[in-house]
């Protein structure tokens, strides 16, 4: 299937939540599926089938991104992704809000050289891959917004979340719907996937 493919199937779906796509946004985008696509045939880097652009995997990968990047301000913010895995939500946020000068953690070596990859691929200039695991990273500067999927918030990881972050700094959680301590809720917003929810959280003082 080719780009305009792609295309036609992906801009409804972003329609639906009155989200614009440009040209060059488009291109990046495809660009990042087709290598995850191929990439994903020799390591594991998602369990969602890519063949034939289904609806569920586009929602997933990249809309759920893109209804997140609404929901932050478009301006020069540092932005950590944790557990970054195959790239989404860091990769196609950071094609929706270029500004962000976003840093990927991710601890297996071969997901971070795809990360590494797919970045120059996409042309995302202000972008960087950790690997680490997060229990280990030192941060020296504190970041405006951490981004997790599929990670689990224990006690721990939620601690050095709320010190990585700078004050009244920003927490998005993708997956089910869930109020962690250390931080307040501000938003809560339903995603396509079932029992699948986007909850931004501030960090609270402490």
């Amino acid at each position: 299937m080719t780009e305009q493919d792609f295309a036609s199937l992906l801009v409804p779906l972003l329609k639906a939540h009155r989200l614009d796509l440009s040209e060059d946004q488009q291109g990046q985008l495809s660009r990042y599926y087709e290598l995850l696509s191929r990439w994903n045939e020799r390591i594991n880097l998602t369990a969602l089938p890519m063949a034939g652009y289904p609806e569920s995997t586009l929602n997933r990968l990249i809309v759920e991104p893109a209804i997140a990047s609404t929901l932050l301000d478009d301006r020069p913010l540092h932005m950590l992704d944790l557990g970054s895995g195959g790239g989404s939500p860091a990769i196609p946020l950071n094609i929706f809000r270029p500004m962000f000068r976003v840093t990927m953690v991710e601890s297996r070596e071969r997901k971070a050289a795809f990360l590494r990859e797919a970045a120059r691929e996409c042309n995302l200039k202000h972008t960087a891959v950790i690997n680490s695991r997060f229990e280990e990273l030192n941060i020296s500067v504190p970041v405006d917004v951490v981004t997790v999927r599929a990670v689990r918030l224990d006690g721990g990881v939620l601690s050095l979340i709320h010190r990585f972050l700078v004050p009244n700094g920003r927490l998005l959680i993708f997956g089910p719907r869930e109020t962690p301590p250390l931080f307040r809720p501000l938003e809560y917003c339903q995603l396509p996937g079932e029992n699948s929810y986007l909850t931004l959280l501030v960090k609270e003082a402490g």
